[in-house]
């Protein structure tokens, strides 16, 4: 049976957008504009935490929406695995390609969602870098980001998106006729690989170079742009640089990234049921 509605797909994309355009509508009224001195009140109850709200928002719900629009696209494609896989080979699965092509391209999207949300949700390239660290000796203190960590960080993002664009590359005929399916595809695509390239290029090297981070250079300037304009919010900001640590850092890691990864996935669930509900017609 096909899924609720057949502009599903769209709903979820404009829902995610609408989402995280109310998060920064919070941010903007509690962390900038102090409405009725919650940011105060926040910051006179803190107890070993940051009063900014971005900095708690961002980690939940932001990142953690992310994990079930992922698990729920990979189920998805799998269910669509199966369903080709009971088709002969010359079936008609208009518009999408014959069912060994949607078969085979259906399977290694599922598994490149599985190595995504692993990723996402148990962190396992810091775990990975973490231990390279700690054999080569290679970050600063405080850092994960030396040589070989780096080096190791840029293989593990090329090789996740490998996978994924082998798929699209090699069994396009499985969505290419269909227009919806190519954006939901190509955006999912389009938005996590400006989020892996940010996230790689924003501490790149930043242990062993004499060189500011990239993210924590542009993160400083925004956050001091945006949050840093009167008594109070320089108030907050201080608290934050001595509970955070390095601020402009985590403003880029959860609100900008975390915004693209979001999309990204909402992208990605969309082409899951597009695809599901044009097998299912």
């Amino acid at each position: 049976m096909k899924l609720a509605s057949r502009n599903l797909d769209t709903v979820i994309v404009i829902a995610a957008a609408l989402f995280l355009f109310a998060s920064l509508l919070l941010v903007v009224a509690v962390d900038i504009m102090n409405v009725f001195g919650v940011s105060e009140r926040l910051l006179a109850a803190q107890d070993g935490e940051t009063a900014y709200v971005w900095y708690h928002w961002y980690e939940f719900p932001v990142e953690v929406l992310q994990w079930p629009a992922l698990a729920a696209a990979m189920l998805l494609f799998g269910i669509i695995y199966g369903n080709a896989s009971e088709r002969s080979a010359g079936a008609d699965l208009s518009p999408l390609g014959p069912p060994p092509i949607v078969r085979r391209f259906s399977l290694l999207i599922a598994a490149g969602l599985l190595l995504m949300l692993l990723e996402d949700a148990g962190d396992v390239r810091h775990i990975i870098t973490d231990l390279m660290n700690m054999i080569t000796g290679g970050a600063g203190s405080g850092s994960r980001y030396g040589y070989a960590a780096t080096l190791f960080e840029l293989g593990y993002f090329a090789a996740l998106a490998a996978v994924m664009l082998f798929a699209i590359v090699r069994y396009r005929a499985a969505f290419i006729a269909d227009r919806r399916a190519v954006i939901w595809l190509a955006g999912g695509i389009v938005f996590y690989a400006v989020a892996v390239t940010s996230s790689w290029a924003g501490s790149a090297f930043g242990a062993v170079l004499d060189i500011s981070q990239l993210y924590t250079a542009i993160g400083n300037r925004a956050v001091e742009l945006l949050f840093v304009n009167g008594a109070h919010s320089e108030a907050l900001y201080e608290q934050a640089r001595d509970t955070v640590g390095n601020v402009g850092f985590m403003f880029m890691d959860r609100v900008y990234e975390e915004t693209l990864e979001l999309m990204g996935a909402a992208f990605l669930l969309a082409a899951a049921v597009r695809v599901y509900n044009l097998m299912r017609q």
